[in-house]
């Protein structure tokens, strides 16, 4: 479902609530972070806290429901890093 997707490793699991590290290839760059994925079956939501990598503070939410004869899948990401962006000039 999600191509640029690598790896994914599970470090610590426990019940609901896990922290894995993730590796992907974005824009033909490989990037690798840990995450705290908490999953939330009773609200249709996993949650994810990026908590080491270049997106360390990421937030990222999926949520999961029922959509007609399918499922409907909204994956939202809240990131203000804490080093300058540049822009090209």
């Amino acid at each position: 479902m999600l191509p640029h997707y690598r790896s994914v490793r599970v470090l610590d699991d426990q019940a609901h609530r896990r922290v894995v590290e993730m590796a992907a290839s974005r824009d033909g760059l490989p990037v690798r972070w840990r995450a705290v994925q908490e999953l939330r079956p009773h609200e249709g939501r996993i949650t994810f806290r990026h908590i080491g990598g270049i997106t360390r503070g990421m937030e990222v939410q999926w949520t999961i429901a029922s959509h007609g004869p399918g499922v409907l899948v909204r994956i939202w990401h809240g990131f203000r890093p804490g080093w300058p962006l540049s822009t090209p000039t």
